[in-house]
């Protein structure tokens, strides 16, 4: 089920992206001034530092292999389920925690599913990807952060 419904919010956002030609959003081109940076072709010399990681290096890839336009929007519905994993990590926690609170639910498991699709049609997350997807990648480092740090909380020792 979860895997249906990332294919189905990943195939739904490509085609929101690929129907618009030459869109990239608001920080779309920045995107593909860091891209060119790191390349050392920075035609127009203005001057737009990023880290080389951010978004440079890792659009380099989608770059190559579909071009300029296809490949950012590619890369922006990729990065933009980041923030998938920690949802899914922390909901198959919250699953599993509930069946010691409410011991009459025979099996929570629909807590995981119902939290992957609401962040999957969140409409906030999707003005994300419109705007730039690099802080969705982000947001997925940090909550699987939160997650281990909450992994490490729960089974804590002296060692």
């Amino acid at each position: 089920m979860i895997w249906l419904i990332l294919a189905g919010a990943l195939a739904l956002r490509l085609a929101l992206a690929l129907s618009y030609d030459g869109y990239w959003g608001v920080d779309g081109g920045a995107y593909l001034l860091s891209v060119n940076n790191v390349l050392g072709d920075e035609p127009t010399g203005a001057g737009f530092p990023r880290p080389p990681l951010a978004p440079g290096w890792l659009l380099v890839p989608f770059i190559a292999l579909f071009g300029d336009d296809v490949g950012y929007k590619v890369w922006s519905a990729l990065a933009s389920l980041c923030p998938v994993l920690p949802i899914l990590l922390m909901a198959r926690r919250v699953g599993e925690m509930s069946r010691s609170w409410l011991p009459s639910l025979a099996s929570p498991i629909w807590i995981i599913p119902f939290a992957v699709a609401f962040l999957c049609v969140d409409l906030l997350h999707a003005e994300m990807l419109v705007t730039g997807a690099l802080p969705l990648v982000a947001f997925g480092l940090l909550g699987t952060a939160w997650w281990a740090m909450g992994s490490l909380a729960e089974r804590w020792n002296r060692r």
